[in-house]
């Protein structure tokens, strides 16, 4: 058990082919004995395994590329995986620089997302563990997106994103067995009968629009260009944004609901460039007639790093996070298949997680500081070209152990 609850193998093994703008050898010359230096590619891969008491083994596979087709600062990542209980999803997602305007970027993503089984304990912030049963979702979502930034000024870098979103989400019970808790074959629609026969529980499409307005004072150690909006590796500033949806029944969506939610990130050089300490805290506020797929929730992911996911859900919630990071090596590059593709700047990382839900979000200010959930782990962090930051760490909480693998920073 403790294999299936700790195992992730990255594949660092990289996988990778010549772009259409980066060749991977010049033409030898006449009289040349040896070719030139080989380029490096504007895209990488990076296939990985892992295991986990809900997923079983699975594989997955990610790449992205920059400068698409030529042109400065269009991207598209495309990105999939299978497990053995049979979870699998799929992503893909396009930016187009210089859109209609020299400071504007549109973007779109579409998703897939299947898992016959989801661990479910309740709603709110009490829930407890012997309530444990599970339920299944097939989710598709697709999303259109127009980002404006303006030009940086002394206060920093102002942006607006416009969005539309359209989701489809089919919830079921769950079908997988976990023979280490017996507790686990149990499904929603016996545990939670009631929340099994509501309109929740019934084909849901969503609609929704929505716009994010943020400030970024953010200094980057691997500058990107191109009018995007990713900071790869953050040496100092903070990011700050507000974000507003509106899901509506007059928009097509079955359920109608606001969405606010308030981001703030704090980067803060200790010791030179390569000594950082994060701060992270996050507010989030549903109001309306919120199905319980889309309420706030916390466990795994970038959250409650050492808990499964949607171990807490319920309308309102608070994070805090914080994150020593220590890099090594700045100057070092490893070279992979002979140069086209480069591992660099190695990091290890400590962090701290807090979070907790709220059914009302008049509790949020007279419960700010009780009744918190935790988390604490170590990881270690580097960079693939080009500027994908992979993630392996290792949580604990009072419930259990988890090591995971990722790309991209979490906040």
């Amino acid at each position: 058990m403790a294999l299936r609850r700790g195992l992730v193998i990255l594949g660092c093994l990289l996988l990778s082919a010549a772009s259409m703008r980066a060749q991977a050898q010049d033409e030898v010359k006449d009289g040349d004995t040896a070719a030139k230096e080989p380029k490096e590619l504007n895209f990488a891969g990076t296939p990985y395994l892992y295991t986990g008491p809900d997923t079983g083994f699975g594989v997955g596979f990610s790449i992205m590329f920059r400068d698409l087709l030529g042109k400065e600062g269009r991207d598209a990542t495309f990105s999939m995986d299978y497990t053995q209980t049979r979870y699998s999803s799929f992503g893909v997602s396009w930016g187009e620089p210089y859109f209609l305007s020299e400071n504007g970027r549109a973007s779109f993503d579409i998703g897939y997302d299947n898992k016959p089984s989801i661990r479910f304990y309740g709603i709110g912030n009490d829930s407890r563990r012997n309530k444990i049963c599970n339920w299944s979702w097939v989710m598709y979502n697709v999303q259109p997106q127009y980002i404006y930034r303006w030009p940086a000024t002394d206060y920093g870098t102002f942006g607006l994103r416009a969005r539309v979103g359209l989701t489809y989400v089919n919830p079921d019970d769950g079908d997988l067995k976990d023979k280490s808790d017996r507790k686990y074959y149990r499904t929603i629609k016996q545990v939670f009968p009631d929340l099994y026969d509501s309109k929740e529980f019934d084909p849901t499409r969503l609609v929704n629009v929505g716009f994010t307005l943020y400030l970024d004072t953010r200094e980057d150690r691997f500058p990107l260009g191109g009018g995007r909006e990713e900071v790869v590796w953050p040496l100092k500033g903070t990011y700050t944004e507000i974000a507003y949806d509106r899901f509506d029944e007059g928009l097509g969506s079955d359920f109608s609901f606001n969405r606010l939610s308030v981001s703030l990130t704090q980067v803060l050089p200790i010791y030179k460039q390569d000594t950082i300490l994060v701060l992270h805290q996050n507010l989030q506020i549903n109001q309306g007639n919120v199905p319980f797929h889309q309420m706030a929730n916390y466990g795994g992911g970038n959250s409650l790093r050492a808990f499964y996911s949607y171990r807490f859900i319920d309308k309102n919630a608070t994070q805090f996070n914080v994150e020593l990071r220590q890099g090594f090596l700045p100057d070092y590059e490893l070279p992979v298949l002979n140069g086209l593709v480069k591992l660099k700047y190695p990091s290890i990382v400590l962090f701290w997680d807090e979070a907790r839900v709220y059914h009302d979000y008049e509790d949020i200010a007279d419960e700010m500081f009780e009744d918190y959930h935790y988390t604490w782990g170590f990881g270690f962090r580097f960079v693939v070209t080009p500027t994908i930051v992979i993630r392996l760490e290792r949580a604990y909480s009072n419930e259990q152990v988890t090591f995971a693998a990722s790309a991209s920073l979490p906040f």
